[in-house]
């Protein structure tokens, strides 16, 4: 699992103006050169936050596979994203509830 938090340069998301920030996060995905195409996401709340988890494989240097569970999270002018990784990708199906119960214990920095 990875975090990362930066400023994001948006004005507050909310739940609503939320599909303002889609082309951003597909976007973010797209520059990965690894990633085998970029799914529809879908639109989640973390302890508050708004945002969008995607499910995606991607292929590793050595020729592998892996699978990532990714949320991008908006809290105040913040982008939080939070990545789960599975190795092989195979094996995302068997960590799938686990995933769900990490992030579910997500707790927002507030500001």
């Amino acid at each position: 699992m990875s975090i990362s938090v930066r400023k994001s340069g948006l004005e507050p998301i909310t739940g609503r103006t939320l599909p303002v920030v889609r082309p951003l996060t597909d976007d973010l995905l797209r520059a990965d050169s690894r990633i085998n195409g970029v799914p529809t996401p879908v639109a989640v709340t973390l302890d508050g936050l708004p945002g969008y988890r995607y499910q995606y494989t991607y292929r590793t240097p050595d020729g592998g596979d892996g699978a990532h569970v990714h949320y991008f999270l908006f809290e105040d002018r913040r982008l939080i994203q939070l990545v789960l990784q599975a190795m092989p990708a195979a094996r995302l199906a068997q960590e799938e509830s686990t995933f769900e119960s990490i992030a579910g214990t997500f707790r927002a920095g507030g500001g």
